[in-house]
């Protein structure tokens, strides 16, 4: 109990929603990517992550607040999460928890692999007589702990870059998903399927059967060779593509400064050019598009420069100090930049990656290779320095590092890229 009554203090304090926190729908948001993180708070350095959202997830807002919008954990989004309980009566199965007082629910910590030692922060507070679905018993400190279904009634918050206002027809899919969905196994001891083999022939005990001879029957196998795709089923997959590449283009294009990923999205339109075949149609729009993108990426450059003496002239004398001394740093790492989350290699059809960017152009330097062994979220958008090895992919047609150390350096902006948030263990999304 020495651990967990001070835990359960500070939780009722971090999160004052309620179970029954009758707040009022803003809107149905969809999510717009992929591991997008949930956090007990609208403060990264506040918070931590306890769940997962993947794109075309539909979820109930209650509260915009600066960036980051309020949701609750209700619905399929939510239906594989759990959270943890202490104190209620447990039911005669195990399966169901009967609260007899007030109880904070905490929610998993993923940045400590979801340990309930370390999951110390409430999303809700239950009131007596709530029941709720029990996955597991664990004891902590001698005292049993209870791992149970995520509760429709608790709260996260999730960044406001990756939701939007969801429409009619895709919150009706979504809760059509839900009533098509199994439904959730509930624990049960399990009787391991019953396997028949060869007796042993050292069998122990009474004398064992002596084996039989076995007759195996080979029967040939004749393996049909696939058909060959059609000329039109080549150019349905190519028009595919583009119609992907195109969507990514826009996402591309609607971010606030566009110059860190221009060479990236470039690089997959040559690369979609090279396989176009006689597809002129398809090489005809590439072409134009490529087109477009080198202007931009011209301009921006002079803007870029434009910007950079403008800034020059009107940055105090204590800032450009701070940051000609990280600019000098640069020769103790391979590589040196703003870090970001990249909106072209985000993880779904394409690698996740995170996107370094120049901090004098903003164009990209290098594109920085997930490792487990780096906790991400607290360096997007800030100035970073990276020793590793360097390589140059020829399929993404870009520069690739995979750090073996990664360094904040103390010079910070707002990320001119949404930055995905992802909890330690998976280095992906906020």
């Amino acid at each position: 109990m020495k651990e967990w009554t001070p835990l359960i203090v500070a939780m009722a304090c971090v999160a004052s929603a309620s179970a029954q926190d009758a707040t009022q729908a803003l809107y149905q948001g969809r999510i717009t990517s992929n591991n997008v993180n949930v956090r007990t708070g609208p403060v990264i350095g506040d918070s931590y992550p306890f769940g997962k959202l993947q794109s075309g997830d539909v979820v109930e807002v209650i509260e915009e607040s600066n960036g980051w919008t309020r949701v609750r954990t209700s619905g399929g989004a939510f239906a594989g999460m759990h959270a943890f309980v202490s104190g209620g009566t447990l039911s005669a199965d195990g399966t169901t928890l009967s609260l007899t007082a007030e109880t904070p629910l905490r929610a998993p910590n993923a940045s400590a692999q979801g340990a309930a030692r370390n999951s110390y922060q409430s999303i809700a507070t239950l009131p007596a007589g709530t029941t709720l679905n029990v996955v597991e018993t664990l004891e902590v400190d001698g005292l049993p702990v209870y791992k149970v279904r995520m509760p429709g009634t608790a709260t996260g918050w999730v960044n406001a870059n990756y939701v939007r206002k969801a429409a009619p027809v895709e919150v009706q899919a979504a809760a059509d998903a839900v009533k098509s969905a199994p439904a959730p196994a509930v624990a049960t001891t399990q009787t391991p399927a019953l396997v028949t083999t060869a007796p042993e022939l050292d069998a122990s005990g009474p004398a064992a059967a002596a084996p039989t001879e076995e007759v195996v029957v080979v029967e040939e196998v004749v393996v049909a060779e696939p058909p060959k795709p059609t000329a039109l089923d080549l150019f349905r997959e190519r028009r595919a593509k583009l119609a992907d590449l195109e969507s990514t283009w826009k996402r591309v294009r609607e971010q606030p400064d566009r110059s860190e990923e221009l060479e990236a999205i470039r690089g997959q339109y040559m690369t979609f050019l090279d396989n176009a075949g006689s597809d002129a149609g398809a090489k005809s729009t590439v072409n134009w598009r490529l087109q477009q993108i080198d202007l931009l990426m011209k301009i921006q450059q002079e803007n870029a420069n434009v910007a950079a003496t403008i800034n020059a002239l009107d940055a105090n004398a204590d800032a450009l100090a701070v940051i000609a001394k990280a600019v000098e740093s640069r020769a103790d790492f391979d590589a040196f930049g703003y870090l970001n989350q990249s909106v072209v290699y985000d993880g779904s059809s394409l690698p996740e990656l995170y996107v370094l960017a120049d901090p004098t152009t903003g164009q990209a330097i290098a594109y920085v290779v997930p490792d487990d062994c780096f906790e991400y979220d607290p360096m997007l958008g800030t100035l970073v320095g990276v020793k590793g090895d360097t390589t140059y992919d020829p399929t993404l047609r870009v520069k690739l590092i995979r750090p073996r150390t990664m360094e904040s350096l103390p010079v910070s902006r707002t990320p001119t890229t949404p930055a995905t948030d992802a909890p330690v263990t998976t280095g992906s999304s906020e």
